[in-house]
């Protein structure tokens, strides 16, 4: 399920950085990554676990694709695909 959400957090994430920016974003999806993060203490049932699990990749994966945004961004030179390469 985590891997589903990353999935469907990475289709939009380009929408979202062009609306918002890179580094608001980013912030924003920390922000998020960290609340959900929170709610695995509040383990009322395997199906709750499952949904938050799925809830907690889609910030996840908008999060790697703003990172490496970022990092492709500060890198333009022949070393960016090093860096791209690492982070990956």
């Amino acid at each position: 399920m985590f891997i589903i959400g990353g999935v469907i957090g990475r289709l939009f994430a380009g929408y979202f950085i062009n609306k918002f920016g890179l580094k608001r974003l980013l912030l924003v999806t920390i922000i998020i990554c960290l609340a959900i993060i929170s709610s695995y203490f509040i383990n009322i049932n395997v199906q709750f676990l499952i949904l938050i699990r799925l809830l907690h990749g889609i910030p996840h994966g908008m999060a790697l694709t703003i990172i490496s945004s970022i990092a492709h961004k500060l890198s333009q030179n022949r070393e960016s695909l090093k860096v791209l390469a690492i982070i990956v």
